[in-house]
C-alpha cells in the first residue's frame, strides 16, 4: 500500500485516481453526447427520478449551480418531456 504521506505517492494516487474516474466517465460522456446532453443533463434527471417532489430551488442547491447554468439543460429535458414542470402542492 502506499504511503499517502509522501508527496510522490500523493501524486502517483491523484493521477491514478484522474485516470481511472477518465475511463469510468467516458462510455456515459460518449452515450450522454450523442443524444445531445451532457453530465447536467443526467445530475438533472437523476435527482429528478430519486426526489420527484423536489422544487428548482432545492434542485439549484443539491446540483451547486446557478440559475442560469440550469436554466438551458431543464428548459430542454421539459420540452423533450423527459421531465415536467409542475405548480407546488400547498
Amino acid at each position: 500500500m502506499l504511503d499517502l504521506k509522501k508527496p510522490a505517492n500523493q501524486q502517483i494516487a491523484m493521477e491514478a485516481f484522474f485516470f481511472g474516474y477518465q475511463a469510468f466517465t467516458a462510455k456515459a460522456d460518449e452515450m450522454l453526447a450523442k443524444r445531445g446532453f451532457s453530465r447536467v443533463h443526467q445530475r438533472i434527471v437523476f435527482f429528478i427520478a430519486r426526489y420527484p417532489d423536489l422544487s428548482v430551488k432545492e434542485l439549484l442547491t443539491v446540483l451547486g449551480v446557478s440559475k442560469q447554468a440550469l436554466n438551458a439543460p431543464l428548459r430542454q429535458l421539459i420540452a423533450m418531456n423527459l421531465v415536467h414542470s409542475a405548480a407546488p402542492r400547498e
